[in-house]
């Protein structure tokens, strides 16, 4: 029968054996036998965990560990390490740990090694895929890597994995990396693992960053100018990017430092795509975000080349703001609070590759456009922090007029109507006549398009007015004159009634303007006629009747 009294009775009996310096392995395998029974079930598995509590005792009162206390350790502690409660897992742990140090003090793997490799280090393994699993399962992996060659490759490879939880990742390298470079060397591919787990990190925990960056900054794959700056320990990653972008001429210019740069990013996109979906601290999801941005607007040309068709920036961008599943429509972005605070910084990311020809580029900012303005208020829209400068308001209005307000636009109603709203608080409550005049030259002819085509035309036609009759009309006048040259070019010929019931009700407003523009209306319609073959258009010679009125004329 299973039950703790009989194991307790073993574990005294072991106990005043190891007291007296004897050997185990002739009364073990009934206590073993009764702990592989327990593990089978977890309804028993309170046995082992009483077995844990004189184990201990047996640990401490060893007088070698070498009277063959391994052969206790057996397939049970698989089963129950992989399933028992973590406060449980936790206090196992902390034993083996306990007993791990005692070996290593006293010289005592070799006799060891074979246990816990064979039932011990799978099981670690085990519980390191768990996103609950606990950090002394680093601690205890690190303290078997240092103790045989043949654990280190496989558990370095392991638990510096991107599906590793952070935590774990940074207890298994605090523990590594204290001994190095006297008692542990790595090999230049592990360093390099190593400097992306410092990154995951610093980005997704919050504090503690002192241990972890101490022992990563003395890594030989760390570039001198990185390691020459006093990194502010209290916060490093932002400090780094920083560096990075400071240096940015020098890592360019020198093909080793520049692949540290990549390498610094690249599988990071892998990382965020498994841990980012399980943060739920709104703080957190934020950082993230934050630093990314700040990344790919300082070290932009490090992490981007449009020669390539993937590069660092190019994977944390679609990772980070165009998931396949948001992109198609299925579902809206989960992280849209986070994305609205640092939306402008990744537009300024954007711009500062400063590739106008750059489809890539082009398609993006177009996309931080189309995909995220129509999920936020008019009030709240990231827009507006973008608008205070000339070169991104350039941007975005051109975007804004071809996504939304030139003909045809493929977008609905509701979305047009938003795009308007935003357009007119804005040019309502500016006072810079270089932004009004930018905002006349991207986007008066779409507002054109959208009072001839458009359901909203009354909209429109709002903030056409508001503009030909602000304080500022006369810095003005010569980008709407242009616009409307323009308009008349495209749409007099086929959308005659409604291009000319905009152009009256102008004439009212900006009569001198629409006489300047009448000139070239009505060069335009004698065109029309002789290319129509007619000496006389009716329609289009009664609307300029019904124009020349208004004009007095």
């Amino acid at each position: 029968m299973i039950n703790s009294t009989n194991v307790n009775i073993y574990v005294s009996f072991i106990i005043r054996m190891v007291r007296e310096n004897r050997v185990i392995d002739k009364i073990s395998p009934p206590l073993v036998k009764t702990l592989q029974d327990a593990s089978e079930n977890q309804n028993n598995f309170h046995i082992i965990k009483e077995f844990f509590n004189g184990f201990y005792q047996i640990v401490k009162f060893s007088k070698s560990l070498q009277l063959h206390q391994w052969t206790l350790i057996d397939q049970w502690i698989i089963k129950y390490l992989a399933t028992c409660y973590l406060p449980d897992l936790e206090a196992a742990l902390k034993t083996l740990l306990y007993l791990m140090r005692k070996i290593n003090s006293e010289e005592s793997w070799s006799h060891w090694q074979d246990t816990f490799k064979k039932n011990i280090y799978p099981v670690l393994k085990q519980i390191g895929n768990n996103s609950s699993c606990p950090c002394c399962v680093g601690e205890m992996a690190a303290e078997m890597s240092k103790s045989s060659p043949d654990i280190m490759n496989d558990a370095f490879s392991f638990f510096t994995a991107e599906a590793i939880h952070y935590k774990v990742t940074k207890t298994y390298l605090c523990n590594i990396l204290k001994d190095y470079p006297t008692d542990v060397s790595l090999t230049q591919p592990q360093e390099k693992s190593a400097i992306q787990c410092w990154i995951r990190i610093c980005l997704f925990s919050t504090q503690n960053f002192e241990e972890i960056t101490t022992n990563i900054m003395k890594l030989e794959s760390m570039p001198s100018c990185i390691k020459k700056e006093v990194l502010d320990l209290s916060d490093p990653l932002i400090h780094f990017i920083e560096i990075l972008g400071l240096n940015k001429s020098l890592f360019l210019s020198s093909p080793v430092l520049s692949r540290f740069c990549g390498m610094c990013f690249e599988s990071l996109d892998q990382s965020l795509s498994i841990h980012l979906p399980q943060i739920k601290d709104e703080a957190v999801i934020i950082r993230i975000y934050t630093y990314l941005a700040i990344a790919l607007l300082k070290c932009n040309t490090l992490l981007y080349d449009r020669h390539k068709m993937s590069t660092p920036a190019t994977k944390l961008i679609s990772c980070l703001l165009f998931p396949t599943e948001f992109v198609m429509g299925k579902i809206s972005h989960p992280f849209l609070g986070a994305i609205r605070k640092t939306w402008h910084l990744y537009f300024q990311a954007m711009l500062k590759l400063g590739q106008d020809n750059d489809a890539y580029v082009q398609r993006t900012l177009r996309d931080l456009i189309s995909k995220y303005i129509p999920y936020y208020s008019v009030a709240e829209s990231p827009i507006y922090l973008c608008l205070t400068r000339e070169s991104s308001a350039k941007v975005i209005f051109e975007k804004v007029s071809t996504i939304y307000f030139k003909h045809p636009t493929k977008e609905n109603e509701q979305n047009v109507l938003k795009a308007l709203k935003i357009l007119n608080e804005f040019v309502k409550s500016s006072t810079s006549v270089s932004l009004l005049n930018i905002v006349v030259q991207e986007t008066l002819f779409g507002l054109c398009e959208v009072y001839i085509f458009h359901s909203q035309r009354n909209f429109a036609l709002n903030i056409i007015m508001y503009i030909v009759t602000c304080q500022f009309y006369d810095q003005l006048k010569e980008e709407v004159l242009k616009s409307l040259l323009l308009l008349t070019e495209k749409h007099l010929a086929f959308n005659s009634k409604t291009y000319f019931n905009l152009v009256t009700i102008l004439a009212k407003t900006i009569p001198s303007e629409i006489l300047i523009l009448k000139e070239s209306i009505v060069e335009k319609i004698k065109n029309i006629e002789r290319i129509r073959g007619i000496g006389y258009d009716e329609n289009l010679r009664s609307y300029l009747s019904t124009l020349k009125a208004n004009l007095n004329c």
